[in-house]
């Protein structure tokens, strides 16, 4: 449609209106596209403070090690009995990747140990492993396979919190196969995933234990994403997922679909990002919960208005899994936007404020959360970087005493090789 539109005589003007007015349009929304040319602030290469590594042959070795310490005025993330206290976190990681002219291999492994002062039920131990490739099949054509493993917890104050007097854990498997073509004005991006979750049960008050066996379960998920280049920089496209939710104990299995189409652009590197719009639906097994269907959209924005500041907004929606009896799941609403500046070469500062809104599907009950922070990062050479940063967290909820503030100063020192 958009090709047959621009070939009329004044087809010239409408692409620079069209990219104007697509550029003022993504402002407002938000996630990089990861086909993109342009990189954040922070995540730039710095080739005076980035770590060297190690060479092995034909790979990269690159270990780092990060001591932590974080303040926590309410640890339990309640809104009358505010419980703080201090955490001793040690953060290990080993990057392995591949230096190759064509085809790509990644190893990466990592642990964060968290001990708290008074508090020692809180602590916690999460690690993971894992392994990518990246097959170069022809010119633009590429396959990707992913397996990865973790040992993490739930979160206080999210929504998959228990409520014990540990903090829930579990593991999850995740595997992925991917296809992409690109280089060409047609691209293509082909991904099919599974993800196991198996979750511990939890200690409750006194002697009691919450069974959390209810939420194991294994998710499927295909997706299709075809773009077409319409005109230099702006690439329109539509994608489409099914996926396949199977619980163990059979009490929450469902299947949906997702439609959407958008634009993805890219002007110099200076501004990229991509904005979409469609439709879902979920259905249920179990005739207690009502299929779950509307609109949905999400999109991303990376602006880079100079070398030394870059701004990310980004916006949500999407339909999660819940732990609360009798609902089926919740919807999530949301945006964020993200401030980073290179205050120096090696002296990084950084902002961030975030809003979002669950609304769960089969109880009355409405989330809404704000989020705010700022860090600082000093990179004192190619082996130390100090941190330091603070979030601050405030949820409201329509249920009496489930809102609750939290506050979080935390200071790091990393090491690298």
């Amino acid at each position: 449609m958009f090709a047959l539109w621009l070939s009329v005589p004044e087809g010239r003007i409408m692409r620079k209106t069209l990219a104007a007015a697509i550029a003022l349009f993504v402002g407002i929304s938000g996630a990089v596209a990861q086909d993109m040319r342009g990189q954040p602030v922070a995540d730039r290469p710095r080739s005076d403070y980035d770590p060297v590594g190690l060479r092995a042959g034909g790979f990269l070795v690159l270990p780092s090690i990060a001591v932590e310490a974080s303040y926590d005025d309410n640890i339990y993330a309640q809104e009358s009995r505010k419980d703080d206290d201090y955490i001793f976190i040690i953060a290990p990681k080993l990057l392995i990747r591949s230096d190759w002219n064509v085809h790509y291999m990644e190893f990466h492994a990592a642990a964060e140990l968290g001990r708290h002062h008074d508090f020692t039920a809180e602590d916690y131990d999460d690690y993971q492993a894992g392994l990518e490739g990246r097959l170069d099949i022809a010119q633009g054509w590429s396959a990707t396979a992913t397996s990865d493993y973790r040992r993490a917890h739930d979160e206080r104050g999210t929504p998959s919190d228990a409520g014990g007097r540990e903090p829930t854990e579990y593991d999850m498997v995740y595997s992925a196969l991917g296809l992409n073509r690109t280089e060409t004005r047609i691209t293509l991006r082909a991904l099919g995933t599974m993800t196991y979750y198996n979750y511990d049960d939890t200690p409750g008050a006194g002697a009691t234990i919450i069974d959390q066996d209810f939420r194991d379960r294994t998710e499927y998920a295909g997706s299709v994403r075809l773009g077409y280049e319409f005109m230099p920089d702006v690439n329109t496209f539509i994608q489409g997922n099914l996926n396949w939710r199977d619980y163990d104990s059979g009490n929450r299995d469902s299947d949906g679909y997702r439609l959407d189409t958008g634009f993805a652009f890219d002007f110099g590197g200076i501004t990229t990002g991509e904005i979409y719009a469609g439709y879902r639906s979920q259905t249920y097994d179990s005739p207690g919960f009502s299929s779950q269907s509307g609109f949905s959209y999400g999109g991303s924005l990376l602006w880079n208005p100079s070398g030394l500041t870059s701004v990310q907004l980004s916006l949500i929606n999407d339909l999660n899994e819940s732990t609360l009896a009798g609902a089926s799941g919740y919807i999530s609403n949301g945006a964020s936007l993200q401030i980073d500046h290179e205050l120096r070469r090696n002296v990084l500062i950084g902002g961030r404020i975030g809003y979002t809104e669950n609304d769960y599907r089969g109880l009355d009950r409405l989330e809404k959360m704000w989020t705010a922070g700022a860090k600082a990062d000093y990179l004192l050479n190619r082996s130390l970087r100090l941190g330091v940063s603070y979030t601050l967290t405030d949820r409201s909820v329509n249920v009496t005493g489930q809102d609750y503030t939290r506050n979080q100063v935390l200071l790091s020192l990393r090491g690298s090789l």
